[in-house]
């Protein structure tokens, strides 16, 4: 059923998903040919406009995605549509699965989608490829390579369940909803900073207190520290989430 449940959400999601990505596909396109031709170069102003319109379109679509995301999974489970959502055979755990591995899916999609427009637009294709090689000839630790990919795999989870977990918990006031899911997700983001500086100040320490001689050693040290620690933060944080929403679900369901 958790199958069933993802090609379902899937489907529905790519419908204004795909079309929203595909507008920043034609608009880089549109952009690098406009940006070719001699009397566009030579016009500041116009220029300064397609600027200002592309940067905004983007972040408009970083953003749209993610509130469209979030937004879905509210009406899905916790409105009218919550009661056709949870008399399916399926589990609240599978609910949760389905609509957090297609939200990073997206999330994926949008970032390569941004990224390769931005490096198609601003960047030379020289310096392109010198970044490209630097990258792929650069002398990686493997322990670091693997903490990097962890990292970006637990983060990419921690951002669906982060406002899943608000919204989730927001549905439990009687009035004011969407509100206190803001409130409780702007609460969340902050004990997550703060604890984020607390982890690297933490990981700071044996070097601060002169306990390295060698200070590349000292610095790898530190590095590898602070990201052994955010990773295990962000991880605790996942499970806290998943938990949490289950629970609430399972337990704490509102409709009304």
């Amino acid at each position: 059923m958790l199958g069933k449940l993802i090609k379902h959400e899937w489907k529905a999601v790519a419908k204004t998903l795909f079309f929203i990505h595909l507008a920043i596909v034609a608009m880089t396109l549109v952009g690098k040919i406009l940006v070719s031709i001699k009397a566009v170069q030579k016009s500041e102003i116009l220029t300064v406009s397609m600027v200002m319109v592309y940067v905004l379109s983007v972040i408009a679509v970083g953003i749209g995605t993610h509130i469209y995301l979030a937004m879905r999974f509210y009406k899905n489970m916790y409105t009218d549509e919550g009661y056709l959502s949870f008399t399916l055979p399926v589990k609240s755990w599978e609910h949760i699965v389905s609509k957090g591995l297609i939200a990073i899916a997206w999330m994926v999609i949008d970032g390569v989608v941004i990224f390769a427009s931005i490096m198609l637009l601003a960047i030379p294709k020289q310096e392109y490829m010198e970044f490209v090689n630097s990258i792929t000839h650069a002398n990686w630790e493997w322990l670091y390579i693997v903490e990097v990919m962890a990292a970006v795999v637990v983060g990419l989870c921690a951002v669906p369940l982060t406002y899943y977990v608000s919204i989730s918990i927001g549905q439990l006031f009687k009035n004011h909803k969407m509100l206190f899911s803001v409130i409780v997700y702007v609460v969340i983001k902050n004990v997550q900073q703060v604890l984020g500086v607390v982890v690297t100040v933490i990981s700071m320490l044996p070097s601060a207190m002169g306990n390295m001689d060698d200070s590349t050693s000292a610095s790898m040290t530190v590095v590898n520290s602070m990201m052994g620690g955010s990773l295990l933060l962000q991880l605790v944080s996942c499970v806290g989430f998943f938990l949490a929403i289950k629970f609430i679900m399972d337990k704490k369901l509102n409709l009304n």
